[in-house]
């Protein structure tokens, strides 16, 4: 039990992304959300979607800023009888995910810098606790009572709090060439975050092994302390040793861990404006990052206090395509492509005292496509909506990349909202967006396990041209 539940926090290296691929997220902006294909973007948040598109930003400054509030709701379901519930329930929540973009442009020259949560983002909370931590200690009342002491019940308080965070500062230059090219190149800096803090205690069971205990609800660890000493005093040294074992697997235990590490990554785009048609490619090479545990509070050596891992955000391919069917409407695509195979997100395995990469055990790359409208309703209000569909492909074998904190499913998102014109020079970006996940099978401990979630998220943004 010691083990489990800080294996469930090591698998958490990076909390899943809100919106976008394994680790990265795309929600970057509240364009994003009120219409999500920004690809081709030549918006201000084209800085972070589209960095070669400011070849179409007009001279002088260009501002914009977002923040999004996001709500999400994970649910575990676990066919395991012996447990005490089949569900077990987890939360999301961010009230500050924020996006910054500056922009200068004078002549063809155009110099940027963002700012914002690339990866992570979010705080997951499983005060119920989770079925990996609760399945061995279901175990307990029939494999006590097959060894002659009769077990009905156990119960335990667990909770498991995770935080990942990995923000991104980009800069870069975008040169225009000509009427209809633009190029870019520039340099992320990622500065990731992670805090893990978890506790298991108070497990309990009802034994009826007289004279001491006759059936009522004892704390574990004195029980099978008290069962050990017994038992040696009979002459019976391996089930003392075994009754040992338990007691300490059973004792309190909390899990208190920090990391931090940087990684660099290019960034380069180009963009090409022919009439009515924008379309903008970008790359984003792999960011090798090295975390290092700074553990305060550790179990068995699950977090070995100075332990390096990789935690890579995988490269990224972006193809965007915007076209304006009629001067009120336009349609937007975007194809993403990521590298996830060619990255590297490591695990520590305590047993082998191994490291593992996480990412050798996912079957494909993932990939995104993305569809927005926009609908010029007026000379001021711009109405739109979007939709998103991302494909994962994770091994369906448990405990590889695939965890009841840290794991990944195909969603579908629809994104709808407005952008209105208050002056010549200041925008307001409204969006709302709504996220629906393919729930996920495993077998874990021979019974079925279920992965589903609910995503909701909210932005605003301002827009500001100088």
């Amino acid at each position: 039990m010691r083990k489990l539940i800080l294996s469930c926090a090591l698998c958490a290296l990076y909390l899943s992304a809100i919106a976008g691929g394994l680790v990265t997220n795309q929600n970057q902006s509240a364009a994003y959300i009120r219409m999500l294909a920004r690809g081709a973007s030549t918006g201000a948040d084209a800085v972070f979607y589209n960095p070669a598109g400011a070849m179409a930003f007009a001279d002088g400054f260009t501002l914009s800023f977002s923040n999004q509030f996001v709500w999400q709701s994970r649910t575990i379901s676990d066919a395991n009888p012996a447990l005490n519930h089949s569900e077990f329930k987890g939360s999301l929540q961010v009230p500050f995910f924020p996006s910054l973009y500056a922009a200068y442009k004078t002549g063809d020259w155009t110099i940027s810098l963002g700012f914002n949560p690339t990866a992570g983002g979010g705080s997951v909370k499983f005060d119920e606790g989770l079925p990996m931590i609760e399945s061995p200690l279901s175990m307990l009342p029939a494999s006590l009572t097959a060894a002659g002491i009769p077990v009905s019940r156990y119960s335990l308080q667990s909770s498991l709090d995770g935080t990942s965070i990995s923000y991104g500062v980009q800069a870069g230059v975008t040169y225009k060439i000509g009427e209809v090219l633009g190029v870019y190149g520039g340099l992320r800096m990622l500065m990731t975050n992670n805090k893990y803090e978890g506790h298991l205690t108070n497990v309990q069971i009802d034994p009826r092994f007289p004279p001491a205990f006759t059936g009522g609800m004892v704390p574990a660890q004195p029980f099978f302390s008290a069962a050990s000493a017994y038992f040696s005093s009979i002459g019976q040294a391996a089930a003392a040793a075994q009754m040992a074992a338990i007691a300490t697997q059973v004792a309190d235990q909390r899990l208190d861990v920090k990391q931090k590490g940087t990684g660099f990554t290019p960034v380069i785009g180009a963009h090409l404006r022919l009439g009515a048609l924008d379309l903008g490619v970008k790359y984003e090479f792999n960011t090798s990052i090295t975390v290092k545990n700074n553990t305060a509070s550790d179990v068995s050596n699950m977090f070995p206090d100075g332990l390096e891992l990789r935690a890579d955000v995988p490269a990224v391919l972006s193809i965007g395509l915007g076209y304006d069917i009629v001067p009120q409407v336009k349609m937007s695509f975007t194809y993403l492509q990521y590298f996830d195979k060619q990255s590297n997100m490591e695990s520590w395995n305590s047993a082998g005292q191994t490291k593992f990469n996480k990412m050798n055990f996912i079957e494909k790359n993932t990939r995104e496509i993305m569809a927005g409208a926009e609908w010029k309703a007026s000379e001021k209000l711009l109405l739109s909506l979007g939709y998103q569909f991302t494909l994962v492909y994770p091994s369906d074998v448990y405990g590889r990349y695939q965890s009841d904190i840290s794991h990944s499913l195909s969603n579908y998102s629809m994104g709808l909202g407005a952008a209105y014109k208050i002056c010549n020079n200041l925008t307001v970006n409204i969006g709302a967006l709504a996220t629906i996940y393919d729930k996920f099978k495993v077998n874990a401990d021979n019974f079925e396990r279920i992965y589903d979630r609910s995503t909701q998220n909210i932005a605003v943004g301002i827009d500001y041209c100088v």
